[in-house]
């Protein structure tokens, strides 16, 4: 049977979220563990996270019943997760303190709202090519729409727990930033059909561990601005002012080749786990499932709106810019590039 594919984009936030050329990226000083001995970084940028998990709630009906060329305004959900791969100074060095996943570790999770800008076929629906676009949804902050950083250690929570497999101990030891995406951003993710289906496995990651499960190839991107909430003074300066853009200079991809696909996701969602939704063949079919989970590879850097004044204690608002998933490049960030 010939499988049909559905296109979509994932978060963002994923993960993987790509900035603008045009957008600069700051550093400023990090404690790096939160107030303890010899953890502060003073010439931090950037938090280069590990390949993770994003998964599309919703989705696939949706691309399914929209015509090609137009636009669909019923919003899905996007979930995103990673681990910490490091931390990045201004110079993109690697200044990560020894003991990541270890003795410490950072986390991110994400949750914002898309809807379907577009759609182009020049093969077909389902051929390979085929493309969406998607806006990202803007509101207040809510279970939809957050974005959140954690830190944890033997002082923050206990020892690091968090597994990709599992997909559990993400969102939990010491919230050190949150933030939510404040206004909607048109055509800020894509994703494009390049093949696999009824023979490529979702888990080309070591042992498979979902034989039953098989996926479409393709690549992504996500570029989302987002304003900070709350940052921990634990972990920055009080003087940190106001930070827009850039966070994930990523990709989204399938199928999964640098992390184990996440059974469930942090607030309870099936993943590739017991009670998926992906159907046989994630992003594909017949049969079709309702939700499409993605490889999410991202950096988070920032740019601030004026020099941090570390004297004068002043509250915390900020612009970060979300997981840009994709091969979109910046000039001042490092891209991770897939093996």
């Amino acid at each position: 049977m010939k499988t049909k594919r559905y296109m979509m984009a994932a978060a963002a936030i994923g993960a993987a979220f790509a900035a603008s050329n045009a957008m600069a990226v700051d550093s400023f000083p990090l404690d790096s563990n939160g107030s303890g001995a010899g953890g502060v970084i003073p010439d931090f940028a950037t938090f280069d996270w590990a390949p993770g998990n994003a998964l599309s709630v919703g989705v696939v009906p949706i691309i399914l019943t929209t015509p090609t060329g137009t636009a669909n305004p019923t919003p899905f959900t996007t979930l995103y997760q990673a681990k910490l791969s490091s931390l990045l100074s201004g110079t993109s060095a690697n200044v990560t303190p020894v003991g990541n996943g270890t003795t410490y570790e950072y986390t991110i999770t994400a949750a914002f709202q898309e809807n379907l800008q577009s759609h182009i076929a020049p093969g077909g629906i389902g051929a390979p090519g085929d493309t969406s676009f998607f806006n990202i949804l803007g509101g207040p902050t809510g279970a939809l729409n957050q974005v959140n950083i954690y830190y944890q250690d033997a002082a923050h929570g206990g020892a690091p727990n968090a597994s990709d497999l599992a997909g559990t101990g993400f969102a939990d030891g010491t919230l050190i930033l949150s933030a939510h995406v404040g206004n909607t951003q048109m055509f800020a993710s894509s994703f494009t059909d390049t093949g696999g289906g009824a023979t490529t496995p979702l888990d080309a990651f070591g042992t498979d561990n979902y034989p039953t499960i098989k996926s479409v190839l393709g690549q992504g991107a996500t570029n989302v601005t987002a304003i900070v909430d709350f940052a921990n003074s634990e972990f920055f300066a009080p003087g940190l002012s106001t930070i827009s853009l850039s966070l994930f200079n990523t990709s989204q991809t399938l199928n999964f080749t640098q992390v184990d696909p996440a059974s469930v996701f942090f607030n309870g969602t099936p993943g590739a786990g017991p009670g998926s939704l992906l159907g046989p063949i994630n992003g594909g079919g017949p049969p079709f499932g309702t939700s499409v989970l993605f490889q999410a590879d991202a950096n988070q850097s920032f740019t601030l709106s004026q020099p941090i004044i570390t004297t004068v204690p002043e509250p915390m608002t900020a612009g970060l810019g979300l997981m840009g998933i994709a091969a979109l490049g910046m000039s001042t960030l490092r891209r991770r590039r897939l093996a």
